[in-house]
């Protein structure tokens, strides 16, 4: 999940990225969908989710939007040759 890093500064461009479960409270998954071969995906929708502090991906909290687009960078051959 991203969501903002640190709501106490207004202007902060920072996100949090976290792993989850379908078992969050206030979250829901999505109908599974093929977006490429052997890659299902789903959506998680949530609304008024707390995401804990202690999961963050990359090891770094504020750092989810660089982590993001790192992982999305390291994937751009597979997802292309898809």
């Amino acid at each position: 999940m991203i969501a903002p890093g640190n709501l106490e500064d207004e202007g902060s461009a920072a996100f949090r990225l976290s792993w989850s479960t379908r078992k969050r409270p206030a979250a829901y998954v999505s109908d599974t969908k093929t977006v490429q071969k052997g890659a299902h995906t789903f959506a998680v929708i949530s609304k008024n989710a707390r995401m804990p502090a202690v999961n963050p991906i990359g090891g770094k909290e504020d750092q989810g939007f660089k982590t993001a687009m790192t992982v999305l960078d390291e994937g751009r051959m597979h997802i292309a040759a898809g």
